[in-house]
């Protein structure tokens, strides 16, 4: 009987690795065995003489064909067992607690370090053992198979003995869960006859595929979207490169081919030399990893998630309704409501809103670790252990040098190198610091159409390239560069450039507390439309003016006293009071809805509805018809709208006549952004704020409407204020204004000029009962009779004006109107009418006088 061999089954198995090929040999040395190793893209054969024992007998029954490998006993005491042992010999103690489990060691009965002359034997047949280490290069660690789940498992044990007879006791391990049975393989034999026998007995199962069996996969940029994969194919075989498969990549949403194609590689040893690839086809290309998906996989199959339907043996389930089958057998029509085979929802297996989903996508987020990890790239630890084992250096260890010290050629014992200069530092920030602002001075760029002063050409760019994309520029409404120079002015240079849908609203604002000679800009991003402050007014599109009329003759006073100015100016306060109240209660106090529904025609109101039911039913059903449906009708609609707005504006230019409309819609069109500039003070400084700008004007104008001092003698001056301040001569009175010369001028007075600061219109003044007319007649009257003018009707607002080609930014380039109250403008009206007549009578004024004349002009003047 053959000798029992000393080496583990561990060790017989990979032995018998099929990179390691055995040959028996009779070249003159008798009971020899060769063992030859062929590395991959190796000319050199390595060959080892073990010494075995032979059975002398010859016995044909031996398991290994009359030869029997054994090792060098490292106890040179122990016996070694003859030929004629029995089978019931007691074994020796190394195998009583033999490992079921083997260590990652693939090369253990390869890398014995003993001695020749720890052989049990002296035997002439016997071959002295090289050291491995000098004589072979170790192949790479097989990579473990990928684990099977198997589900439904009812009799464990039965389950063990079987695989026990399929694939070996050695070769598999398992780890129960609650609902599952983790079996892991050894090697990808045994995967692969376990696959075929849990298929066989239609086992539930799911699994992997074998990292041997999986492509290398990489993406090829910038080669032409025309060329064609096979041609591709072709020549990366002529660089001996294993493809499998070579395709396009086409956009995500045009569909058009895209410069990238997918090449799939055979798992070879020189795959990875596809990286190194610079051109291809006369074409500069650049071979990347493609992008890892940031989904979790999901089986067509049983719908489960972390497997794919390659490696499922779940049974079927459909993604629309859940049920036991093939989703393309499913019966059930695409206007069915689907259900979810996985939370049982009202939505379809494969929609990512589901709560399964979202639970595994939580789960895939890593957690955040405030602890720092160590920077130890894990593969450096299965590279280090297939490296052949360096001795000891009995040299001290080197010391860790800089880069300045390695340079340097200083000693490490030094004491510490001396802290940087912060001098250079700063100097190296500013540089990297105007490397990066120099290219974004380039991109500054003016326009007046949003509010800038002048024009240059990097904002004739920019407002071309906007309007062709139809982006907006958001400027705001003042200047954001303020120069320290007086030659520079203020202007704005910061904008924003949007391509926001029309249902967000954006506004922008200034900021005006510059940290440099530049200020912030605020841009408020809202989905509702901001409030705008409308002109006050008295009268609303709202008000009752039934109601105003019965308020104003139920709380006017007809009994008042008109003897005195002061019994005047209150008269007029009080009316003006009344007038005012009854406005405001006549208006409804809840804010106005703006109501554009009647710009649209009811069929495109049908349609807008039809299209946002249909897109409540796809988000609910995600199916693809409801899906279809929705896309139909949101394309028809944006057709029907776009030739609704066509039309529309082809009905306004048509309407358009050739006076003043024409005129007014040019004029629109052409309008710009007035700028905001602020006003140089006297000391220099810029008045930015309304305020600030309002008390310079105010110091302007009174300089401006002071009298001249060259004109001013006090005899004149004491003279009028005689004159006036004398009684009036006896005469008779003069005429009083009737309620109908009132009534009259209310009626001529144009809808369209500007209230003063009582906010009383010529639309006001019409609503007015009878009651309040005859009152104000009276007031006219007693102001006539004392020769008084209101002092309520003197205050008037003062709006200023630009006056075309002008500095801006100086006050004398302003000029001023002032709105005085609708009374007094009335009231003025009916002096005129009394005294123009006695003026042309008298021939007060010179026939040279054109300015303020009725039928007069000034360029017959000139």
């Amino acid at each position: 009987m053959p000798q029992s061999s000393t080496l583990p089954g561990k060790d017989k198995d990979k032995i018998n690795n099929p990179k390691l090929n055995t040959i028996k040999t009779n070249n003159g040395v008798p009971n020899q065995r060769t063992i030859q190793l062929n590395k991959s893209k190796s000319t050199a054969t390595k060959i080892i003489h073990v010494s075995d024992v032979m059975d002398t007998s010859n016995n044909d029954n031996s398991p290994s064909d009359g030869w029997t490998s054994s090792t060098p006993n490292k106890n040179k005491t122990k016996r070694i067992h003859s030929n004629s042992s029995d089978s019931s010999s007691p074994r020796s103690p190394t195998n009583k607690n033999k490992k079921l489990f083997f260590s990652t060691n693939r090369y253990e009965v390869l890398s014995q370090d003993d001695p020749p002359s720890a052989s049990p034997s002296n035997d002439n047949n016997s071959a002295p053992i090289q050291n491995p280490t000098d004589s072979i290069n170790v192949a790479p660690t097989i990579r473990r198979p990928p684990p099977i789940f198997v589900r439904g498992l009812y009799n464990f044990p039965d389950l063990c003995t079987k695989l026990i007879e399929l694939i070996g006791v050695d070769n598999f391990y398992c780890k129960s869960s609650t609902d599952r049975v983790k079996i892991m393989t050894t090697n990808p034999e045994s995967y692969r006859s376990l696959v075929h026998f849990l298929k066989d007995q239609k086992a539930e199962f799911h699994t992997f595929q074998l990292k041997e069996d999986k492509p290398l996969r990489v993406v090829i940029r910038n080669l032409h979207p025309t060329t064609p994969t096979e041609l591709i194919k072709s020549e990366l075989e002529m660089r001996l490169f294993e493809v499998r498969q070579v395709s396009s990549v086409l956009h995500k949403v045009n569909k058009h081919p895209l410069p990238l194609f997918f090449v799939n590689l055979e798992p070879t040893d020189h795959s990875n030399d596809i990286y190194n690839l610079t051109s291809l086809l006369h074409t500069l290309i650049k071979v990347e990893e493609p992008y890892k998906p940031k989904t979790i996989n999901q089986c067509s199959n049983c719908q489960d998630y972390g497997h794919t339907k390659s490696y499922c043996g779940y049974p079927a389930r459909c993604v629309r309704c859940g049920a036991q089958h093939m989703t393309s057998d499913c019966p059930n029509s695409r206007d069915t409501p689907p259900k979810c085979a996985l939370c049982s929802g009202d939505h379809p297996s494969n929609y990512k809103g589901c709560s399964i989903y979202r639970d595994l996508q939580r789960r895939k987020k890593p957690k955040p670790n405030n602890q720092v990890t160590n920077n130890i790239n894990p593969k450096n630890i299965h590279v280090q252990e297939t490296q052949p084992v360096k001795a000891p250096s009995t040299h001290p260890p080197a010391a860790n040098y800089t880069y300045a010290q390695a340079t340097a050629n200083s000693n490490t014992n030094n004491t510490a190198p001396p802290p940087p200069d912060i001098n250079i530092i700063l100097a190296s920030f500013m540089n990297e610091f105007k490397q990066l602002i120099n290219p974004l001075i380039t991109l500054l760029t003016k326009h007046i159409n949003w509010g800038c002063r002048v024009n240059n050409p990097r904002g004739m760019v920019l407002y071309n390239y906007t309007n062709l994309k139809g982006y907006n520029i958001l400027a705001p409404p003042g200047p954001t560069y303020w120069p320290t120079s007086l030659r520079k002015k203020p202007d704005i240079l910061d904008i924003f450039v949007s391509n926001i849908p029309s249902n967000i609203f954006l506004t922008t604002g200034n900021l005006l507390e510059p940290a440099s000679d530049h200020s912030a800009v605020l841009l408020t991003v809202s989905a509702s439309p901001p409030i705008r402050s409308s002109p006050p007014k008295l009268f609303q599109p709202n008000t009752d003016r039934c109601r105003f009329h019965e308020l104003v003759d139920q709380n006017i006073d007809m009994k008042v006293s008109l003897k005195s100015t002061q019994e005047i100016d209150d008269a007029v306060n009080k009316f003006t009071n009344v007038i005012q109240s009854a406005a405001w209660e006549a208006t409804p106090t809840q804010a106005r809805i703006l109501n554009n529904s009647f710009s649209i025609p009811e069929h495109i109101r049908i349609l807008i509805a039809n299209k946002r039911r249909a897109r409540a039913l796809f988000q609910r059903s995600r199916l693809p018809s409801h899906k279809q449906n929705f896309n139909n009708l949101a394309n028809s609609l944006k057709k029907i709208l776009a030739k609704h707005k066509n039309q529309l504006q082809v009905n306004y230019l048509t309407n358009l006549s050739s006076n003043k409309s024409l005129w007014d819609a040019t004029k629109k069109s052409l309008k710009n952004a007035a700028p905001n500039t602020p006003l140089i003070k006297p000391d220099g400084s810029l008045a930015s704020s309304d305020a600030d700008k309002a008390e310079l004007l105010k110091i302007h104008l009174a300089e401006t409407f002071s009298p001249h001092t060259e004109i001013q003698t006090p005899q004149n001056t004491k003279l009028v204020k005689q004159y006036l301040d004398s009684p009036l001569p006896l005469f008779l009175p003069t005429k009083s204004f009737t309620p109908n010369d009132v009534k009259y001028a209310i009626q001529k007075y144009s809808l369209k000029k500007s209230p003063g600061y009582d906010l009383i219109t010529a639309e006001v003044a019409r609503c007015l009962p009878k009651r309040a007319i005859v009152l104000l007649t009276v007031l006219y009257n007693a102001a006539l009779r004392l020769t008084y003018f209101p002092q309520l009707w003197k205050f008037s607002i003062i709006i200023l004006f630009h006056k075309p080609k002008k500095p801006p930014d100086l006050p004398s380039s302003y000029r001023p109107i002032s709105l005085l109250p609708f009374f007094a403008k009335i009231f003025e009206r009916l002096i005129l009418k009394r005294i123009l007549p006695c003026i042309y009578s008298s021939n007060v004024l010179p026939n040279t006088q054109f300015g303020f004349r009725a039928n007069h002009y000034n360029s017959p003047a000139a």
